[in-house]
């Protein structure tokens, strides 16, 4: 422990492979749990913590070391109950375009005939504090809450979209948080920018219910990386 914090290693992870007449010895070193991390050397998380990049490694700054401690939580952060925000707090005009989209494309869900407090908690986007209070999750804040309500909690918090004409220099469409003129949420975020990737890719479409289906699987490619980027970005 005065060496490593944790020792990932066992024996099958280390052996000698023989390379041209030479004997090289070849040790594999598994990715650790993320309750594991980060894994430190010589007893000191801020300057023992090192990522590989290419060929060499580098120390992890302290916002990289962070947000692993974070991750290394055995409940996950987005389903930690807010404390400065209430249900009040969530956009209502989000949560009822939510539902509608999902009692069209599951028509007999039972979730459906929930009261919109339930519907909020059987899909994890509110749940209940110590005293039994019903508060949004922070995935339900990021999810329904508008922007000023989710900097209560996380002051960092931005979304910025930005449309440039090809091969152009001055952006001809925008949509950022903090303007007043939207809810700043994550849902309505992905909703604006995927129909701007439908519109400026001109592409016929058929609906699923309230779910457009799209002829195009660069669309569709377009669509699911912009929803990775929202899902993996570290919003404190």
């Amino acid at each position: 422990p005065q060496k490593v914090s944790v020792n990932l290693l066992s024996e099958g992870d280390v052996e000698i492979v023989e390379e041209e007449g030479e004997s090289l010895v070849v040790v594999r070193v598994p990715r650790a749990e993320r309750q594991k991390r980060p894994v430190y050397i010589n007893g000191s998380m801020n300057s023992g913590t090192y990522k590989r990049n290419g060929e060499g490694d580098y120390h992890c700054t302290m916002s990289e070391i962070s947000e692993m401690v974070r991750d290394s939580r055995d409940d996950p952060m987005d389903s930690m109950v807010c404390t400065r925000v209430l249900l009040r707090d969530l956009d209502s005009r989000s949560v009822e375009s939510y539902r509608n989209m999902m009692s069209s494309r599951s028509p007999s869900h039972p979730w459906n005939k929930q009261s919109t407090d339930e519907f909020l908690r059987l899909i994890g986007a509110a749940d209940h504090n110590d005293r039994g209070e019903l508060r949004p999750t922070v995935a339900g804040l990021l999810m329904f809450g508008f922007d000023y309500s989710i900097e209560r909690e996380m002051p960092r918090y931005l979304l910025d979209y930005l449309e440039f004409n090809a091969g152009g220099d001055d952006w001809v469409a925008r949509m950022t948080t903090d303007t007043g003129e939207w809810s700043g949420n994550l849902f309505e975020f992905y909703t604006y920018v995927a129909n701007r990737l439908n519109w400026n890719g001109q592409r016929a479409f058929a609906l699923d219910g309230a779910v457009r289906v799209d002829d195009s699987d660069i669309l569709k490619a377009e669509r699911e990386a912009v929803l990775n980027a929202i899902v993996h970005a570290d919003y404190s």
